[in-house]
This record gives C-alpha cells, structure tokens and sequence, in this order.
C-alpha cells in the first residue's frame, strides 16, 4: 500500500473511532441529576429464578423498588452474582448483604460493596447497561 493511501486508512479508522465513542456517550453523562446521589441496595434471588431488589431507608428498613423475573436484567444480575460475587464467597459475606449505588459527576455511576472494598464503574459498561443501574438509584431515591 502506499504512503497515501495508509494514510487515508489511518484517518478514516481515527473518525471511525471518534464517531463511535460520540455515539456510546450520547444522552449519557451530562446528566447531573444522580451527582451526589447513593442508596444501599439489596438483590435477592427468590424461588423461580426471579430477583427481588430493595432499597433500604435512612434506619436500614427494606423497600422493595424493582422485581426481575427470570431472564431479565441480564447485566445487573451478571455485575452483581457474578462480578462481586467470588470475592464475597472468599470472605463469607452474605450475596444479599446491601451494596452501595451512587451518582458522580458526568453520569459517573459506581457500584460498590462496602464489606469488601470492590467498586465497578457502570459507565464502563456503555450507557444503556449503565442506564439500567441509574433507573434504580432513581427510584431508590423515592425511600424516605
């Protein structure tokens, strides 16, 4: 190939890659509206592979917030069971002890499991696997 035309290839794989990262942030990280935002979560997987999530209150009560039947919510369920879970097994902590959801600046959003100090930034994930998470810390943030 010649000079020019790697050149030419080289320019349009550099816009290529600018339009898509345009394209996986669009809509997603000017949103203020969770900055500063946390609420403990629980996840608890019932009978029928269906997984319950609860926020819990200022004194630590339980308010269920969203139910997911089996074969939904595919990536909460694989950050949460499979992302944290290894580290809980090691240290005998419970799957269904509270992990913390809060909002950042810029539409960062991080999960985190207080018991043993592992964060996941959900942004990383694009914006509409981090969107699923954000549409709980929203209604998380209706428990008074």
């Amino acid at each position: 190939m010649s000079e020019p035309a790697l050149r030419a290839a080289a320019m349009l794989l550099l816009l290529c890659c600018l339009a898509f990262l345009q394209l996986a942030h669009a809509g997603f990280g000017d949103d203020e509206t969770l900055a500063g935002q946390s609420r403990d979560l629980v996840f608890q997987s019932q009978e029928g592979g269906v997984l319950a999530i609860y926020a819990l209150d200022a004194q630590g009560h339980p308010h269920l917030i969203e139910t997911l039947a089996s074969g939904e919510g595919g990536f909460i369920r694989g950050v949460v069971f499979q992302g944290l879970a290894r580290e809980r097994k090691r240290q005998n902590i419970a799957m269904d002890a509270p992990l913390r959801l809060s909002g950042g600046s810029g539409g960062r959003l991080l999960l985190e499991d207080t018991f043993t100090g592992e964060a996941i930034n959900l942004r990383a994930f694009g914006p509409s696997n981090a969107q699923s998470f954000a549409a709980l810390l929203s209604a998380a943030l209706t428990v008074h």
